[in-house]
């Protein structure tokens, strides 16, 4: 690998697939779609509903979920979020994933 200007290496390749991350770059825009559609669905969301989803989670024992294909990643990434919250959460297409009872 070369060294760059500053002295840190850089990859061969790096100055060929530069991509610009600044306020109008692909980055920003695609950054910003994802934002449109993120408040869509909140505004879709009535308070009350979410209110009930959070109860829900919060007096469950424990919470199982599963998505398949680029809906896992989703999946796996809410099943994290939950545990950081202190829940019992598992992703049902794990192998480490419990029996799935009620309760």
């Amino acid at each position: 690998m070369k060294g760059s200007k500053d002295g840190r290496s850089e990859h061969p390749s790096a100055s060929s697939r530069a991509v610009t991350v600044g306020v109008d770059g692909s980055l920003a825009a695609a950054r910003r779609t994802v934002l449109r559609e993120i408040e869509a669905l909140l505004t879709r969301a009535s308070e009350s509903e979410a209110l009930e989803l959070m109860g829900a989670l919060f007096d469950a024992r424990r919470v199982m979920v599963l998505g398949a294909g680029r809906s896992k990643l989703a999946v796996d990434a809410f099943a994290m979020r939950l545990m950081h919250l202190g829940l019992t959460a598992h992703v049902t297409s794990d192998v480490t994933c419990p029996a799935i009872a009620r309760g």
